[in-house]
């Protein structure tokens, strides 16, 4: 995956960021948590990445809570 859309617009996916501790480190949080919540925990991991990568890996953490959350109304739980 080199690009991804989230609310309607194309990211480019920075290549340093770690794209498989992302989806666990979302899957793991409740799907009512917060998107301020959820870029914060990446700001907190990511203390010593370049910006570019911060911003990248913030909006692909949003795009795995997006799919966590469609996933849930799917169930309908």
């Amino acid at each position: 995956m080199k690009s991804f859309t989230l609310d309607g617009k194309r990211h480019k996916i920075h290549p340093k960021i770690p794209l498989q501790q992302i989806r666990w480190l979302i899957g793991r949080q409740h799907v009512g948590t917060p998107d301020a919540e959820i870029e914060e925990l990446i700001i907190a991991r990511a203390k010593d990445w370049p910006r570019a990568a911060i911003d990248s890996a913030k909006k692909f953490a949003l795009l795995c809570h997006r799919k966590n959350q469609n996933l849930v109304k799917e169930m309908r739980l």
